[in-house]
């Protein structure tokens, strides 16, 4: 699993793929912060976390249009 992001690729995706790219990056930065030192740890599970909680709000919105 990769850390890149790229705007364009993630917005060349259905939006199904973009929830799933979403919760990815969230498994990424829990990754980093599972290796991570103290003083950046909690960063990085800040970032998890507003990665799922954009995915949870796209799908939400799926949800809501289908």
């Amino acid at each position: 699993m990769s850390a890149d992001f790229s705007p364009e690729r993630f917005w060349a995706l259905s939006p199904e793929d973009r929830v799933q790219r979403c919760r990815q990056m969230a498994l990424v930065a829990d990754q980093l912060a599972a290796n991570a030192s103290d003083t950046v740890r909690a960063d990085y599970l800040a970032i998890a976390r507003q990665w799922r909680e954009l995915a949870d709000d796209m799908e939400s919105l799926i949800h809501a249009s289908g």
